[in-house]
């Protein structure tokens, strides 16, 4: 088995915002149809979520985890549990940096 090494460097606040304003991972926006009700926001017909809001949906939580870990699109709603985290030792070793804000 072939182990890859995968460094993440990001500041957590920084990503956090970053993905608010890019239209595709709001959920007023949503561009890859990550729950079906987005729809509904999307047309007027619910109300708009807030970054509040947005911060606690699990979905926007643990990206790389979902992505390496569950080999998952990353905004899908599953839970993000023990097995999902150590899948990712099995495979890779992943350093996370996550930068002090300045």
């Amino acid at each position: 088995m072939h182990h890859h090494h995968i460094n993440f460097v990001f500041t957590f606040h920084h990503r956090t915002i970053s993905g608010w304003y890019y239209a595709g991972h709001n959920p007023n926006n949503d561009a890859f149809d990550v729950r079906p009700h987005f729809i509904d926001i999307r047309k007027g017909n619910l109300p708009k979520v807030n970054f509040q809001e947005y911060t606690r949906m699990p979905e926007y939580r643990d990206v790389q985890t979902r992505m390496l870990g569950a080999d998952s699109f990353p905004y899908r709603n599953i839970t993000v549990d023990e097995r999902v985290r150590n899948s990712i030792g099995c495979v890779f070793h992943m350093s996370i940096y996550i930068l002090p804000m300045s």
